[in-house]
């Protein structure tokens, strides 16, 4: 720290270090398995013996959604996906494989 007309000023000084390098990390991903997914809703729907529109009535998802995605369609959004996966009393992360 300096003074210089009575005002204070501080220097800073870099200082280089050698870093090692930084291995490289092993990046993991999840990928939603649709296909089991659908798998899970068509067992039990046939299991219940259950109408899409009984679906329906169960988790508040259009009957048609429930439809597409049952057929593999569609996927869905993490809210249809919430109120799926809990009708049919799984973890959320059971649909999602590790690449």
């Amino acid at each position: 720290m300096v003074f210089i007309n009575n005002q204070k000023i501080n220097f800073m000084t870099e200082t280089k270090t050698k870093s090692k390098p930084k291995a490289k990390k092993k990046e993991t991903s999840l990928v939603f398995d649709l296909k089991q997914f659908s798998k899970d809703i068509l067992a039990k729907r046939t299991k219940d013996d259950l109408s899409f529109r009984d679906i329906e009535t169960s988790t508040g998802i259009n009957k048609a959604t429930i439809h597409r995605i049952e057929t593999g369609d569609t996927v869905p959004g993490v809210t249809v996906y919430g109120h799926i996966v809990a009708w049919l009393k799984k973890n959320p992360a059971d649909y999602f494989i590790k690449k």
